[in-house]
């Protein structure tokens, strides 16, 4: 059997754990992967019962030969570039995700340290230079990172205790997640703005008034928009209705 003859399956979850395998793999063989609720019913069409590794191994090579000739029967590889920022997205969710605790905390420590400023809203700098630090100022200036009057007057007349190590380490570790989430966004702008593929796309987007930060995350998962046709066409099936009984079409 050569090696045009062999289809390696996966399941579409652990993505992280999957992908060495997905690269080395797919340099010789072809791979494949099937959606959990069609195996699912693959497996109850084969009237197995139990659900193990060899069943599911069976499930899988029988499906695989089943359908063979019909690739929208499995789930497709991203895109490269629509994989890079799908990545990008999943880092900034993460470091969201990381930088609410300790910007709750932070504010917690200002009630008492800097009053003044714990309940202030913070925001990036909006400087438009090149390679402009784009940190909070405020974390910036707890951080000593940055020089700023206005703080420095209303800290000399704080009703508070002052300002600790603890909350000026924190407020640099905010400064470094914001640079790192800016850089991210700059990056997911240039790969969306830069490849004409994507340009019908923007253009639907732009008339909806969509942010140019939100616009690639909608890109990741509507790239390309065949994948949610059959034929080129929307697919429309025919199914008997719960009461009447009369058959309706649906769109899927």
């Amino acid at each position: 059997m050569g090696d045009g003859d062999v289809v390696v399956g996966l399941e579409p979850t652990g993505m992280n754990y999957a992908r060495v395998w997905i690269e080395q793999l797919g340099k010789r063989y072809e791979v494949r992967r099937i959606n959990h609720k069609d195996l699912k019913s693959h497996r109850k069409m084969l009237r197995f019962e139990d659900k193990n590794d060899d069943t599911d191994a069976f499930c899988w090579a029988h499906y695989c030969s089943f359908y063979d000739n019909h690739k929208h029967r499995f789930v497709g590889f991203r895109d490269e570039i629509i994989a890079v920022l799908k990545g990008m997205i999943n880092r900034l969710e993460h470091l969201n995700r990381v930088q609410s605790p300790i910007v709750n905390r932070l504010r917690q420590d200002l009630a008492w340290q800097f009053p003044e400023v714990a309940l202030k809203r913070v925001q990036r700098s909006q400087s438009k230079k090149e390679n402009a630090d784009l940190s909070p100022p405020l974390w910036g200036w707890i951080a000593g990172e940055k020089m700023i009057p206005r703080y420095d007057r209303l800290y000399q007349e704080t009703i508070g205790a002052g300002l600790t190590e603890s909350s000026r380490l924190d407020a640099a570790r905010l400064c470094d997640l914001e640079r790192e989430m800016a850089a991210i966004e700059k990056e997911m702008t240039y790969l969306y703005r830069t490849d004409s593929r994507f340009k019908p796309y923007s253009k639907v987007l732009d008339s909806f008034a969509f942010l140019k930060k939100t616009q690639p995350i909608i890109l990741s998962v509507a790239f390309p928009i065949e994948n949610f046709l059959k034929d080129g066409k929307p697919e429309v099936v025919e199914r008997k209705g719960r009461r009447s009984g009369n058959k309706t079409k649906k769109h899927l």
